[in-house]
């Protein structure tokens, strides 16, 4: 992880016990997009810790620089709030009115299932109605050969006296 956040970040937790006031202003910085002109004393750590301080702000290299800065801050900060079990609230939000989607769209599959269960229930399907009229026929089929048996072993059935 990127040691000059986690020592910008460390730093942010110290000043924060020293009062709540920091805490505040660092949450506020965040909301913001970490905008520097919102938190002047931080900034002035960010700059000195990110290689910024030395350079003249009018300049392209500290444009690049602060850019770099600014990107590899959100980055580790990003990776530490994961280390933390964090979530981004935008995400959270995202995932909440997801997962709200997802479940009226399970609710909505479920009643469909019941109804459809419910008709399944009451008629009987042409697959139902064929598998009946072959299992009577072949009753019927069976039927007939046993009686034929018995027809033709009475005619030639040597026990019997004519």
């Amino acid at each position: 992880m990127d040691a000059s956040f986690l020592e910008l970040f460390g730093q942010m937790l110290i000043q924060a016990a020293k009062g709540q006031r920091q805490m505040d202003q660092f949450s506020n910085w965040r909301k913001q997009g970490f905008n520097a002109a919102n938190l002047p004393g931080f900034n002035d750590y960010f700059q000195r810790l990110y290689g910024l301080k030395n350079i003249a702000k009018e300049s392209d290299q500290y444009g690049k620089l602060s850019q770099k800065a600014q990107a590899d801050f959100l980055t580790a900060y990003g990776e530490f709030m994961g280390v933390m079990g964090l979530v981004p609230e935008k995400k959270y939000e995202a995932l909440q009115q997801e997962f709200e989607a997802l479940e009226k769209k399970c609710q909505a599959q479920e009643k469909m299932m019941t109804q459809l269960k419910a008709k399944l229930g009451k008629s009987k399907s042409p697959s139902d109605d064929l598998t009946d009229q072959l299992t009577d026929l072949i009753e019927q089929q069976r039927s007939e050969f046993s009686n034929t048996i018995k027809a033709l072993s009475s005619i030639f059935d040597p026990n019997k006296k004519a």
